[in-house]
């Protein structure tokens, strides 16, 4: 049992950094204003991880109760990049960087 209350406390330390990292970046303030449109993009990007993970409890629940335990299962997330975080972001980023540098 230990090791599934490790692997609940694990589930939730997973959930809670993405919240506490949506919470920062709505937070961000840039008194210049250059940041803020990269500030704005970034807000929900995590949404996809989250949607990964909230996937978990159903998969688990779904493999315990199954009667057939002697097939492997595999929960297999996908982190992939978000979708707004592309090239227009990255162009937004080399402006904001260009425009705060001190040359």
């Amino acid at each position: 049992m230990a090791n599934a209350d490790a692997a609940c406390a694990d589930f939730v330390d997973a959930l809670r950094v993405l919240v506490d990292w949506e919470k920062e970046v709505a937070a961000a303030y840039d008194p210049k204003d250059i940041w803020t449109p990269v500030f704005r993009k970034m807000q929900g990007s995590t949404r996809g991880w989250f949607e990964e993970l909230a996937a978990l409890p159903d998969f688990l629940t779904h493999t315990l109760s199954d009667a057939s335990a002697n097939t492997q299962k595999v929960f297999n997330p996908r982190f992939t990049a978000p979708p707004m975080l592309n090239e227009e972001f990255c162009k937004m980023v080399d402006d904001a960087q260009m425009r705060s540098a001190p040359f």
